[in-house]
């Protein structure tokens, strides 16, 4: 497992209101950076999600997008 923080920016769109929004955040891996965004937004996972396509799944299914990349 990688212990050392990495910088992500968080890009998030939600077709309800058609806004994107994109976010630097730092977290150990693209899974921890995605997940740490959701929750911090109030979007808690139904059920155990352990993937990064789980929690772009979830987003999709709730008529959003979500997406992570490592800079």
């Amino acid at each position: 497992m990688n212990t050392s923080l990495s910088k992500f920016v968080i890009a998030y769109i939600s077709f309800h209101d058609n806004v994107l929004t994109q976010e630097v955040v730092e977290a150990y891996n693209e899974y921890s950076a995605l997940e740490g965004y959701l929750l911090s937004k109030g979007i808690e996972p139904y059920e155990e999600i352990k993937s990064v396509e789980g929690l772009k799944s979830l987003c999709f299914d709730m008529d959003s997008m979500i997406s992570a990349i490592k800079i």
